[in-house]
């Protein structure tokens, strides 16, 4: 789902987004900030439940 929205190699995808390696959902700034921040959401909720 997300080569059409962002697109893929020297193509624009469907929102139009020319700077890929500041917005890109995978390798992108914003994606590695977005994917940290989800990370550790998750690992906090792990450890709250007491389930290790």
């Amino acid at each position: 789902m997300d080569y059409p929205l962002f697109g893929f190699g020297e193509k624009i995808g469907a929102l139009g987004i020319a700077q890929t390696h500041l917005f890109g959902p995978e390798v992108g700034l914003l994606g590695i900030l977005l994917n940290g921040a989800f990370l550790l959401w998750i690992w906090r909720k792990y450890v709250t439940t007491g389930e290790n």
